[in-house]
């Protein structure tokens, strides 16, 4: 008789337990229904994650693709930078004027409360547009008819040409430049009086003051005399120099 007890203690524990398993394992499938673990179907998607625009300019993306997957939440940059934000809603990045020459790396970041996915932009802030354009120069040698001469309005391309649209006393002024790195330009020009005769000379210099109120540009670095232009690598070079180069942002 004490055996059959025992035996039935037994069962009923067994099968109380059993129960109490099969009731928890039903609460766990019901609540992974709503499990913020589950899949991340959020998408951002931006055509052009590389955006360039000249100095002293403001300006806008392009609005990206944004699934939110039937809860909306809000944009965000994850990095900022002064000058530098997104819409909350829409995930454009816009960025105004005071932004100085260089490369911003941005990370935006959407997150609807469940989940969250990020992109990464590039804003390439560049040399260009049109600029009041003035000299100084220090060396033994003469580089330009006078130290501070004003030169007149030059036109800086992105895409690296330099151009003449304002040049004093009929001379021609032309030329290409390019990046080194964020903050050292090079490159050379050429300065065709109005007797015909013809002067290369090179630059390379790198940043050395952003004022965004005056909307100005310096650099500083070395000149030197060309004969040929500076893509020949048998020119002959001359004597040269220390350079400070002005640049005045014209809207």
């Amino acid at each position: 008789m004490k055996i059959l007890k025992i035996m039935l203690v037994l069962g009923f524990a067994c099968g109380g337990f059993m129960a109490c398993s099969t009731d928890d394992s039903v609460s766990d499938n019901e609540q992974s229904n709503y499990d913020i673990t589950s899949e991340n179907k959020l998408k951002l998607l931006y055509q052009n994650p590389r955006i360039e625009t000249d100095v002293f300019d403001s300006g806008i993306s392009e609005e990206p693709e944004i699934n939110w997957d039937g809860k909306e939440g809000i944009v965000t940059l994850e990095k900022g930078y002064p000058g530098i934000d997104v819409d909350a809603s829409t995930g454009e990045v816009f960025w105004n004027s005071t932004l100085g020459l260089g490369v911003y790396f941005l990370t935006v970041k959407i997150d609807n409360g469940l989940h969250s996915k990020t992109r990464k932009l590039v804003l390439d802030v560049r040399l260009g547009g049109n600029f009041k354009i003035k000299y100084n120069s220090y060396s033994p040698g003469v580089a330009f008819p006078n130290e501070g001469f004003e030169y007149g309005q030059l036109r800086f391309s992105k895409e690296g040409s330099i151009f003449n649209d304002d040049f004093p006393l009929g001379a021609e002024y032309l030329g290409k430049w390019s990046w080194v790195d964020a903050e050292h330009i090079q490159g050379y020009y050429y300065l065709k009086a109005a007797d015909g005769s013809k002067v290369y000379r090179n630059f390379s210099v790198k940043l050395k003051e952003h004022n965004a109120n005056s909307r100005q540009v310096k650099f500083q670095g070395q000149w030197s005399n060309h004969t040929f232009s500076f893509d020949d690598v048998n020119n002959n070079n001359k004597a040269g120099g220390y350079l400070e180069l002005e640049l005045y942002h014209i809207k």
